[in-house]
């Protein structure tokens, strides 16, 4: 059985919330953290604490929409490069069929 320790968790709890806020992901963590502090709540700060520490983690990679794709099921090549020679330099033209 595997264990996760507490900054493990923080830290996937981190990237969780940068999927679900994006760039406000720092200020929800910050915001959470104030509340559980006027709460009155010391572990839920310390948790909190960790995952706002790992953020910067997460900053490094680029969001899912930034990542590069591939293009039409998964062929590598340039968009058009499976047209026929007569029709690959009409990319941004359409056609009847």
């Amino acid at each position: 059985m595997t264990r996760v320790t507490e900054r493990e968790a923080a830290s996937m709890y981190a990237r969780a919330c940068r999927a679900w806020y994006g760039r406000r992901a720092p200020r929800v963590v910050k915001d959470t953290i104030k509340q559980l502090r006027a709460a009155n709540d010391e572990s839920g700060v310390r948790m909190w604490t960790l995952i706002a520490e790992s953020l910067p983690d997460t900053r490094a990679q680029p969001p899912i929409s930034a990542r590069p794709r591939q293009w039409c099921y998964g062929m590598r090549s340039a968009p058009g490069a499976w047209l026929p020679r007569e029709l690959a330099g009409r990319r941004g033209e359409t056609q009847d069929l």
